[in-house]
């Protein structure tokens, strides 16, 4: 399994900020970190997973994000609750996960394993258009009703995609 994870670029790339700084990109709610998961190697899931989690914000916006395997977080002892994302793209809400941040040396280990993995040049980055792009690729029928869809952005690219007048 592979997890996406939205970050604050700026913050692990400046010089000016210290490795305490990175912390605070690594924000929880009720001690749960916000993920997203797809199947390793499946590029559609991955996908999916890009866009359920774009679909959870109002807008789009260029953001920088990293992917981390199944083996890069067994090292930090972290355990998974299943709770569904908040997302517009209703159907795969499952490919939410929570990872579990329990102590300062979990959280700590954890922004030392992105730290690895952005020095590394593991990072990634989706442009606005791109995201557009994703969008209108699933943006049929099948995988989503114009029903479910609240931001008025998203509505006005479904039907322009679909020829919804």
């Amino acid at each position: 399994m592979v997890y996406i994870r939205k970050i604050e670029e700026l913050r692990w790339r400046n010089p000016h900020f210290y490795d305490s700084d990175i912390i605070s990109d690594l924000v929880t709610s009720e001690h749960d970190l916000s993920v997203w998961c797809y199947e390793e190697g499946n590029e559609d899931a991955r996908n999916k997973a890009l866009l359920a989690m774009i679909m959870s914000r109002s807008e789009f916006k260029d953001f920088f994000y990293v992917e981390l395997t199944d083996r890069e977080l067994s090292r930090c002892n972290f355990s998974f609750n299943s709770k569904e994302g908040c997302t517009q793209f209703s159907k795969y809400k499952n490919l939410h996960r929570n990872i579990e941040v329990k102590t300062v040396l979990g959280l700590a280990t954890l922004a030392w394993v992105l730290k690895r993995k952005i020095s590394k040049g593991e990072l990634w980055h989706m442009e606005a258009d791109e995201e557009k792009n994703l969008f209108k690729n699933y943006a049929t029928p099948s995988e989503m009703s114009l029903d479910e869809l609240i931001w008025k952005g998203y509505k006005t690219l479904f039907k322009e995609k679909n020829n919804i007048k």
